[in-house]
Protein backbone atom coordinates (compact mmCIF):
# COMPACT_ATOMS: atom_id res chain seq x y z
CA UNK A 1 0.00 0.00 0.00
CA UNK A 2 1.24 3.51 -0.78
CA UNK A 3 1.95 5.21 2.54
CA UNK A 4 0.37 8.61 1.69
CA UNK A 5 2.38 9.99 4.59
CA UNK A 6 0.44 7.89 7.11
CA UNK A 7 2.29 6.36 10.08
CA UNK A 8 3.71 2.87 9.54
CA UNK A 9 2.18 1.80 12.86
CA UNK A 10 -1.24 2.59 11.42
CA UNK A 11 -0.69 0.89 8.07
CA UNK A 12 0.61 -2.24 9.78
CA UNK A 13 -2.83 -2.76 11.31
CA UNK A 14 -4.56 -2.95 7.90
CA UNK A 15 -2.01 -4.62 5.60
CA UNK A 16 -3.73 -8.02 5.20
CA UNK A 17 -6.79 -10.10 6.17
CA UNK A 18 -5.27 -11.41 9.40
CA UNK A 19 -4.31 -7.91 10.57
CA UNK A 20 -7.78 -6.65 9.75
CA UNK A 21 -9.35 -9.52 11.69
CA UNK A 22 -7.31 -8.59 14.76
CA UNK A 23 -8.22 -4.93 14.28
CA UNK A 24 -11.92 -5.80 14.15
CA UNK A 25 -11.76 -7.68 17.42
CA UNK A 26 -9.57 -5.16 19.24
CA UNK A 27 -11.33 -2.04 18.01
CA UNK A 28 -9.88 1.02 16.32
CA UNK A 29 -8.66 2.93 19.36
CA UNK A 30 -7.44 5.69 17.07
CA UNK A 31 -9.08 8.79 15.51
CA UNK A 32 -7.34 8.02 12.22
CA UNK A 33 -9.09 4.61 11.94
CA UNK A 34 -12.73 4.30 10.90
CA UNK A 35 -14.37 0.87 10.98
CA UNK A 36 -17.61 0.40 9.03
CA UNK A 37 -19.78 -2.53 7.91
CA UNK A 38 -20.64 -1.46 4.36
CA UNK A 39 -20.43 1.15 1.60
CA UNK A 40 -22.76 4.09 2.31
CA UNK A 41 -23.04 7.72 1.18
CA UNK A 42 -21.50 8.71 4.52
CA UNK A 43 -18.19 7.29 3.32
CA UNK A 44 -17.51 10.56 1.48
CA UNK A 45 -17.99 12.58 4.68
CA UNK A 46 -15.66 10.23 6.56
CA UNK A 47 -12.97 10.50 3.89
CA UNK A 48 -13.13 14.31 3.91
CA UNK A 49 -13.15 14.34 7.71
CA UNK A 50 -9.95 12.28 7.81
CA UNK A 51 -8.34 14.42 5.10
CA UNK A 52 -9.07 17.59 7.06
CA UNK A 53 -7.50 16.07 10.18
CA UNK A 54 -4.21 14.22 9.68
CA UNK A 55 -5.32 11.59 7.18
CA UNK A 56 -6.28 8.05 8.09
CA UNK A 57 -7.79 4.74 7.06
CA UNK A 58 -11.37 3.51 6.59
CA UNK A 59 -11.98 -0.26 6.81
CA UNK A 60 -15.17 -1.64 5.24
CA UNK A 61 -16.50 -5.15 5.82
CA UNK A 62 -16.96 -5.55 9.57
CA UNK A 63 -19.98 -6.89 11.43
CA UNK A 64 -21.07 -5.58 14.79
CA UNK A 65 -23.57 -7.16 17.20
CA UNK A 66 -24.15 -6.54 20.90
CA UNK A 67 -20.82 -4.78 21.21
CA UNK A 68 -18.86 -7.59 19.54
CA UNK A 69 -17.20 -6.87 16.19
CA UNK A 70 -15.63 -9.23 13.72
CA UNK A 71 -14.41 -9.23 10.13
CA UNK A 72 -16.86 -10.75 7.65
CA UNK A 73 -15.91 -8.95 4.46
CA UNK A 74 -18.20 -7.54 1.79
CA UNK A 75 -20.02 -9.77 -0.72
CA UNK A 76 -19.08 -9.17 -4.36
CA UNK A 77 -16.08 -7.20 -3.19
CA UNK A 78 -14.97 -6.29 -6.73
CA UNK A 79 -18.28 -4.51 -7.31
CA UNK A 80 -18.05 -2.91 -3.85
CA UNK A 81 -14.60 -1.54 -4.67
CA UNK A 82 -15.97 0.02 -7.88
CA UNK A 83 -18.78 1.62 -5.85
CA UNK A 84 -16.28 3.11 -3.40
CA UNK A 85 -14.13 4.53 -6.18
CA UNK A 86 -17.17 6.03 -7.92
CA UNK A 87 -18.49 7.53 -4.68
CA UNK A 88 -15.19 9.18 -3.79
CA UNK A 89 -14.50 10.42 -7.31
CA UNK A 90 -17.33 12.94 -7.19
CA UNK A 91 -18.91 15.38 -4.78
CA UNK A 92 -15.56 16.39 -3.23
CA UNK A 93 -13.74 19.71 -3.72
CA UNK A 94 -10.85 19.70 -4.41
CA UNK A 95 -11.21 16.19 -5.86
CA UNK A 96 -9.21 13.26 -4.53
CA UNK A 97 -6.38 12.07 -6.81
CA UNK A 98 -4.33 8.86 -6.83
CA UNK A 99 -1.79 10.71 -4.67
CA UNK A 100 -4.42 11.47 -2.02
CA UNK A 101 -6.46 8.29 -1.79
CA UNK A 102 -5.77 4.57 -2.28
CA UNK A 103 -8.39 1.79 -2.20
CA UNK A 104 -7.11 -1.74 -1.52
CA UNK A 105 -9.00 -5.05 -1.43
CA UNK A 106 -8.06 -7.88 0.95
CA UNK A 107 -9.86 -11.10 -0.05
CA UNK A 108 -11.28 -13.53 2.50
CA UNK A 109 -8.97 -16.59 2.36
CA UNK A 110 -12.00 -18.87 2.70
CA UNK A 111 -14.15 -17.14 0.05
CA UNK A 112 -12.37 -15.01 -2.57
CA UNK A 113 -15.68 -13.46 -3.67
CA UNK A 114 -15.79 -11.68 -0.31
CA UNK A 115 -13.27 -9.23 1.03
CA UNK A 116 -12.52 -6.19 3.12
CA UNK A 117 -11.86 -2.77 1.60
CA UNK A 118 -9.22 -0.46 3.01
CA UNK A 119 -9.47 3.22 2.00
CA UNK A 120 -6.30 5.14 2.85
CA UNK A 121 -6.75 8.92 2.84
CA UNK A 122 -3.88 11.42 2.85
CA UNK A 123 -4.00 14.65 4.79
CA UNK A 124 -5.40 17.51 2.69
CA UNK A 125 -2.74 19.84 1.25
CA UNK A 126 -1.98 22.99 3.21
CA UNK A 127 -4.50 25.68 2.38
CA UNK A 128 -6.86 23.27 0.59
CA UNK A 129 -9.26 21.57 3.00
CA UNK A 130 -11.64 19.12 1.36
CA UNK A 131 -15.36 19.86 1.13
CA UNK A 132 -18.26 17.50 0.50
CA UNK A 133 -20.75 18.97 -1.94
CA UNK A 134 -24.50 18.54 -1.61
CA UNK A 135 -27.65 20.44 -2.49
CA UNK A 136 -27.06 22.96 0.28
CA UNK A 137 -23.48 23.78 -0.71
CA UNK A 138 -20.04 22.94 0.68
CA UNK A 139 -19.74 21.00 3.93
CA UNK A 140 -16.39 20.73 5.67
CA UNK A 141 -16.00 17.83 8.10
CA UNK A 142 -13.29 17.13 10.63
CA UNK A 143 -12.72 13.78 12.29
CA UNK A 144 -11.73 14.09 15.94
CA UNK A 145 -12.51 12.44 19.25
CA UNK A 146 -13.99 9.39 17.57
CA UNK A 147 -16.54 11.20 15.43
CA UNK A 148 -17.28 13.73 12.69
CA UNK A 149 -18.01 17.39 13.34
CA UNK A 150 -18.58 20.36 11.05
CA UNK A 151 -15.50 22.57 10.92
CA UNK A 152 -15.86 25.93 12.60
CA UNK A 153 -15.26 29.24 10.84
CA UNK A 154 -11.98 29.64 12.76
CA UNK A 155 -10.78 26.15 11.77
CA UNK A 156 -11.55 26.83 8.11
CA UNK A 157 -9.82 30.19 8.18
CA UNK A 158 -6.73 28.49 9.62
CA UNK A 159 -6.83 25.71 7.02
CA UNK A 160 -7.13 28.12 4.10
CA UNK A 161 -4.39 30.45 5.25
CA UNK A 162 -1.00 30.33 3.56
CA UNK A 163 -1.83 28.72 0.21
CA UNK A 164 -0.60 31.20 -2.37
CA UNK A 165 -1.48 29.06 -5.41
CA UNK A 166 -5.19 28.82 -4.64
CA UNK A 167 -7.70 31.28 -6.08
CA UNK A 168 -8.03 33.94 -3.33
CA UNK A 169 -11.63 34.69 -4.34
CA UNK A 170 -12.59 31.04 -4.03
CA UNK A 171 -10.99 30.82 -0.60
CA UNK A 172 -13.04 33.80 0.57
CA UNK A 173 -16.24 32.43 -0.97
CA UNK A 174 -15.96 28.90 0.41
CA UNK A 175 -15.46 30.14 3.96
CA UNK A 176 -18.47 32.44 3.51
CA UNK A 177 -20.59 29.57 2.16
CA UNK A 178 -19.94 27.58 5.32
CA UNK A 179 -21.24 30.44 7.47
CA UNK A 180 -24.24 30.90 5.15
CA UNK A 181 -25.01 27.19 5.45
CA UNK A 182 -25.03 27.56 9.25
CA UNK A 183 -27.38 30.56 9.09
CA UNK A 184 -29.61 28.73 6.60
CA UNK A 185 -29.90 25.77 8.98
CA UNK A 186 -30.84 28.19 11.75
CA UNK A 187 -33.64 29.61 9.59
CA UNK A 188 -34.94 26.08 8.98
CA UNK A 189 -35.10 25.39 12.71
CA UNK A 190 -36.89 28.58 13.76
CA UNK A 191 -40.58 27.96 14.41
CA UNK A 192 -42.08 30.86 16.38
CA UNK A 193 -39.26 33.24 17.29
CA UNK A 194 -39.83 35.54 14.33
CA UNK A 195 -37.57 38.29 15.62
CA UNK A 196 -34.75 35.72 15.58
CA UNK A 197 -35.65 34.88 11.96
CA UNK A 198 -35.39 38.55 10.94
CA UNK A 199 -32.08 38.86 12.81
CA UNK A 200 -30.74 35.83 10.93
CA UNK A 201 -31.84 37.31 7.60
CA UNK A 202 -30.09 40.54 8.58
CA UNK A 203 -26.88 38.61 9.26
CA UNK A 204 -27.02 37.23 5.72
CA UNK A 205 -26.96 40.78 4.27
CA UNK A 206 -23.23 41.05 5.00
CA UNK A 207 -22.52 38.46 2.31
CA UNK A 208 -24.17 40.38 -0.57
CA UNK A 209 -21.40 42.90 -1.00
CA UNK A 210 -17.68 42.76 -1.85
CA UNK A 211 -15.43 40.88 -1.38
CA UNK A 212 -17.85 37.98 -1.93
CA UNK A 213 -18.47 36.55 -5.38
CA UNK A 214 -21.35 35.18 -7.46
CA UNK A 215 -21.49 31.76 -5.80
CA UNK A 216 -21.93 33.40 -2.42
CA UNK A 217 -24.78 35.52 -3.82
CA UNK A 218 -26.55 32.35 -4.93
CA UNK A 219 -26.03 30.69 -1.53
CA UNK A 220 -27.56 33.75 0.16
CA UNK A 221 -30.49 33.66 -2.27
CA UNK A 222 -31.29 30.03 -1.40
CA UNK A 223 -31.01 30.74 2.32
CA UNK A 224 -33.24 33.83 2.13
CA UNK A 225 -35.83 31.94 0.10
CA UNK A 226 -36.59 29.46 2.89
CA UNK A 227 -39.18 31.51 4.85
CA UNK A 228 -41.11 32.34 1.66
CA UNK A 229 -42.31 28.78 1.19
CA UNK A 230 -43.54 28.62 4.78
CA UNK A 231 -45.92 31.58 4.69
CA UNK A 232 -49.00 29.32 4.77
CA UNK A 233 -47.60 27.78 7.98
CA UNK A 234 -47.90 31.04 9.87
CA UNK A 235 -44.72 32.95 9.08
CA UNK A 236 -45.78 36.58 9.59
CA UNK A 237 -45.71 39.28 6.93
CA UNK A 238 -42.76 41.20 8.39
CA UNK A 239 -40.56 38.08 8.11
CA UNK A 240 -41.63 37.49 4.50
CA UNK A 241 -40.86 41.15 3.77
CA UNK A 242 -37.37 40.79 5.30
CA UNK A 243 -36.76 37.69 3.20
CA UNK A 244 -37.71 39.50 -0.02
CA UNK A 245 -35.50 42.44 0.99
CA UNK A 246 -32.59 40.00 1.18
CA UNK A 247 -33.43 38.33 -2.14
CA UNK A 248 -33.57 41.70 -3.88
CA UNK A 249 -29.98 42.37 -2.78
CA UNK A 250 -28.78 39.21 -4.54
CA UNK A 251 -30.42 40.12 -7.86
CA UNK A 252 -28.99 42.39 -10.58
CA UNK A 253 -31.95 44.78 -10.34
CA UNK A 254 -29.78 47.90 -10.45
CA UNK A 255 -28.18 46.98 -13.79
CA UNK A 256 -30.92 48.56 -15.90
CA UNK A 257 -28.96 49.81 -18.92
CA UNK A 258 -30.13 47.81 -21.99
CA UNK A 259 -26.71 48.43 -23.52
CA UNK A 260 -24.91 47.14 -20.44
CA UNK A 261 -23.11 43.81 -20.22
CA UNK A 262 -25.32 40.76 -20.75
CA UNK A 263 -26.58 39.00 -17.67
CA UNK A 264 -24.92 35.74 -16.70
CA UNK A 265 -26.78 32.43 -16.74
CA UNK A 266 -26.70 32.48 -12.95
CA UNK A 267 -28.28 35.95 -12.80
CA UNK A 268 -31.03 34.93 -15.20
CA UNK A 269 -31.68 31.78 -13.19
CA UNK A 270 -31.98 33.75 -9.93
CA UNK A 271 -34.40 36.19 -11.55
CA UNK A 272 -36.57 33.25 -12.61
CA UNK A 273 -36.42 31.75 -9.13
CA UNK A 274 -37.33 35.10 -7.58
CA UNK A 275 -40.37 35.22 -9.86
CA UNK A 276 -41.39 31.73 -8.72
CA UNK A 277 -41.02 32.70 -5.05
CA UNK A 278 -43.03 35.90 -5.47
CA UNK A 279 -45.97 34.29 -7.27
CA UNK A 280 -46.03 31.45 -4.72
CA UNK A 281 -46.37 33.94 -1.86
CA UNK A 282 -49.12 35.83 -3.70
CA UNK A 283 -50.92 32.56 -4.42
CA UNK A 284 -50.80 31.36 -0.81
CA UNK A 285 -51.69 34.81 0.54
CA UNK A 286 -54.72 35.12 -1.74
CA UNK A 287 -56.08 31.61 -2.08
CA UNK A 288 -55.35 30.22 1.38
CA UNK A 289 -54.69 33.05 3.83
CA UNK A 290 -56.75 36.01 2.55
CA UNK A 291 -53.88 38.28 3.61
CA UNK A 292 -53.66 41.53 1.65
CA UNK A 293 -50.31 42.47 3.19
CA UNK A 294 -48.69 39.25 2.00
CA UNK A 295 -50.16 39.74 -1.49
CA UNK A 296 -48.73 43.25 -1.43
CA UNK A 297 -45.24 42.05 -0.45
CA UNK A 298 -45.14 39.47 -3.24
CA UNK A 299 -46.61 42.03 -5.63
CA UNK A 300 -43.81 44.50 -4.91
CA UNK A 301 -41.21 41.88 -5.85
CA UNK A 302 -43.16 41.06 -9.02
CA UNK A 303 -43.24 44.79 -9.81
CA UNK A 304 -39.46 45.12 -9.43
CA UNK A 305 -38.87 42.08 -11.64
CA UNK A 306 -41.31 43.22 -14.33
CA UNK A 307 -39.85 46.72 -14.43
CA UNK A 308 -36.34 45.29 -14.70
CA UNK A 309 -37.29 42.79 -17.42
CA UNK A 310 -38.95 45.64 -19.36
CA UNK A 311 -35.89 47.90 -19.12
CA UNK A 312 -33.42 45.11 -19.95
CA UNK A 313 -35.65 43.63 -22.67
CA UNK A 314 -35.71 40.18 -21.13
CA UNK A 315 -38.63 38.98 -23.23
CA UNK A 316 -39.09 35.50 -21.71
CA UNK A 317 -39.15 36.75 -18.11
CA UNK A 318 -41.26 39.77 -19.13
CA UNK A 319 -43.95 37.60 -20.73
CA UNK A 320 -44.01 35.22 -17.78
CA UNK A 321 -44.47 38.09 -15.31
CA UNK A 322 -47.28 39.73 -17.26
CA UNK A 323 -49.15 36.41 -17.33
CA UNK A 324 -48.51 35.88 -13.62
CA UNK A 325 -49.86 39.34 -12.78
CA UNK A 326 -53.03 38.74 -14.79
CA UNK A 327 -53.64 35.35 -13.14
CA UNK A 328 -53.07 36.63 -9.62
CA UNK A 329 -55.27 39.68 -10.13
CA UNK A 330 -58.09 37.35 -11.20
CA UNK A 331 -57.54 35.10 -8.19
CA UNK A 332 -57.47 38.01 -5.74
CA UNK A 333 -60.86 39.19 -7.01
CA UNK A 334 -62.31 35.69 -6.84
CA UNK A 335 -61.04 35.45 -3.26
CA UNK A 336 -62.74 38.77 -2.35
CA UNK A 337 -59.42 40.58 -1.86
CA UNK A 338 -60.32 43.59 -4.01
CA UNK A 339 -57.74 45.88 -2.43
CA UNK A 340 -55.01 43.33 -3.17
CA UNK A 341 -56.20 43.02 -6.76
CA UNK A 342 -56.06 46.83 -7.10
CA UNK A 343 -52.53 46.85 -5.71
CA UNK A 344 -51.40 44.15 -8.17
CA UNK A 345 -52.92 46.06 -11.08
CA UNK A 346 -51.06 49.18 -10.00
CA UNK A 347 -47.75 47.32 -9.69
CA UNK A 348 -48.18 45.77 -13.13
CA UNK A 349 -49.11 49.01 -14.88
CA UNK A 350 -46.39 51.03 -13.13
CA UNK A 351 -43.76 48.48 -14.16
CA UNK A 352 -44.95 48.72 -17.75
CA UNK A 353 -44.45 52.50 -17.70
CA UNK A 354 -48.11 53.52 -17.63
CA UNK A 355 -47.58 55.78 -14.56
CA UNK A 356 -51.01 55.29 -12.98
CA UNK A 357 -52.09 57.23 -9.93
CA UNK A 358 -52.28 55.27 -6.70
CA UNK A 359 -55.98 54.57 -6.02
CA UNK A 360 -57.15 56.31 -2.86
CA UNK A 361 -58.79 53.19 -1.46
CA UNK A 362 -55.45 51.38 -1.65
CA UNK A 363 -52.96 54.13 -0.81
CA UNK A 364 -52.51 52.63 2.69
CA UNK A 365 -51.14 49.48 1.06
CA UNK A 366 -49.39 50.20 -2.24
CA UNK A 367 -45.61 50.58 -1.92
CA UNK A 368 -45.94 50.53 1.87
CA UNK A 369 -43.90 48.55 4.36
CA UNK A 370 -45.58 46.14 6.75
CA UNK A 371 -46.62 48.10 9.85
CA UNK A 372 -44.69 47.33 13.04
CA UNK A 373 -46.37 44.55 14.98
CA UNK A 374 -47.99 42.84 11.94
Amino acid sequence: MISLGLPESLLARVHDWSALDRLAREGAGHDALVLAPAVTAGLRDEACGLANASGGVIVLGLSDHDGARWLTGLPEVVRAEAEVRALLSQGVEPPFTSRDLVVTTHADPRDPSRGALVVAVARAPVGRPRACLDASGHRFWLRAQGGLAAMTYAQLEERFRGHGEADPQRQIDVVAEVEISRLSARLESIEQDWDAAVATLSELHRFVRPPFGAQVMEAVFWAGRKPLYRCRRGVPAFVIEAAFDLLAQTLPLRAKDPQGPPLSEQELRLLDLAHDAAIEVVYQASRRLADAWLVNIGGQMMHALLRFSTERRLDALHGKLVRSFDERITWARKDALEVAAVALEHYRDAALGKAPEIPKDADWLIFKRVPAGD
